[in-house]
């Protein structure tokens, strides 16, 4: 386990720096200007290309784009990004499948079923052998802005701007089957983070009315409210167990225990709020990310930083932790992905692209991420 080995990976990183932190209103002032600003590029891109049919679930299943191997081999390199290491290539061209940003990755254990979310109100049900789009999901009536599923691929959760929390069971023609609605209908973002256990039956949803809804599909019952954020938390984790969960607002990032619903970790993790978080599998330990483009790993058993990351001049849009906890992946508005390996304490890969990504998720050795004009991408890394 990476646990053994994340003090040795502190030695020589970087430390925090003295930015000035938002402030709430500041927060949803930025939250606001980046979906006005995707909103402009969609409406020009529409103008642009009229012409152009909007896809629904009639669609012939579009490919999905080649797998590329390891930085080794031979692959198509745009705006290449070399870092101080061999293992740095840039995203592959990939074919536009949402036609607004994709807000959302999630995978099954075995990699089988990918999903992605978008603000074009759909998710999409990826075959990343067969490469192939298998399922549209229909239902929400706003931007979905995060989905989750669980580890056999079976059934999936999504929540969105029109505030409602959505379960799919994915066999056969899955059809939206409505959990319940979160979020202050006075504020224009509703659902933003969601995490599910690895057997399905515990989700956790966050929203703009700082509450984080606990969903037990088992019991089939209204949903446990958490109540200890002073902000709105935006980002959500949980173990794969369910047992723990990891949520973040502007103001602070907690670590809760589910079946109690008491905090067990409270922590202000950046000056500018976090609005990106992964939990390790045992929930002992975790990563936040933020807009003041810092990454921190924490040990939760000891209430202590870990490590901080090397930073760049650009936010930090998700994280995700490999399934062997060796490694953790990191987007940022700039384009750019870079994995860092918990084991040598050291940069593995650094890849560029020419939008901003805004989700990544593992599946075994290869990361799937998504980006503001709609595309998913997948890199397979060197094992």
């Amino acid at each position: 386990m990476a646990d053994d080995h994340l003090d040795a990976f502190n030695k020589g990183q970087q430390g925090l720096s003295g930015s000035t932190g938002y402030t709430s209103a500041q927060w949803a002032y930025h939250r606001a200007g980046a979906i006005q600003s995707e909103t402009v590029r969609m409406q020009n891109a529409a103008s642009a290309n009229p012409a152009t049919p909007r896809r629904g679930p009639q669609s012939a299943p579009l490919p999905l784009m080649k797998t590329y191997g390891s930085p080794n081999t031979s692959s198509p390199m745009t705006n290449a990004e070399r870092a101080n290491t061999p293992n740095a290539m840039a995203w592959p061209s990939a074919t536009e499948y949402h036609e607004g940003s994709v807000t959302s990755l999630a995978a099954s254990a075995d990699g089988d079923r990918v999903i992605s979310a978008s603000a074009d109100e759909t998710l999409l049900v990826w075959d990343l052998e067969e490469k192939w789009r298998t399922q549209v999901l229909l239902g929400h009536r706003g931007r979905v802005t995060a989905v989750a599923i669980s580890a056999d691929g079976c059934r999936a959760i999504s929540g969105g701007s029109d505030r409602m929390v959505m379960a799919w069971n994915l066999g056969g023609h899955p059809k939206p089957r409505l959990l319940g609605v979160h979020g202050d209908p006075d504020f224009p973002f509703g659902v933003e983070g969601l995490a599910m256990s690895a057997d399905g039956l515990t989700a956790i949803s966050c929203a703009n009315d700082g509450k984080v809804m606990v969903w037990d599909f088992y019991e089939k019952r209204a949903p446990r409210i958490l109540n200890g954020h002073n902000g709105s938390p935006g980002a959500a984790a949980i173990s794969t167990d369910g047992s723990r969960a990891l949520t973040a607002s502007e103001c602070e990032m907690i670590l809760w225990n589910v079946g109690t619903g008491h905090p067990e970790f409270i922590r202000k993790a950046h000056k500018n709020g976090t609005n990106a978080v992964a939990l390790s599998a045992n929930g002992n330990w975790g990563v936040s990310g933020s807009y003041d483009d810092e990454i921190i790993v924490w040990d939760f058993r000891s209430d202590r930083k870990w490590a901080t990351l090397p930073r760049r001049k650009a936010h930090v849009s998700s994280l995700a932790i490999s399934r062997d906890q060796k490694r953790i992946a990191a987007t940022f508005e700039d384009g750019t992905l870079i994995v860092w390996d918990l084991m040598n304490h050291s940069e593995l890969y650094r890849s560029t692209g020419d939008a901003a990504l805004t989700a990544c998720v593992w599946v075994g050795s290869r990361i799937v991420a998504g980006d503001v004009t709609g595309k998913v991408h997948q890199l397979v890394l060197e094992q």
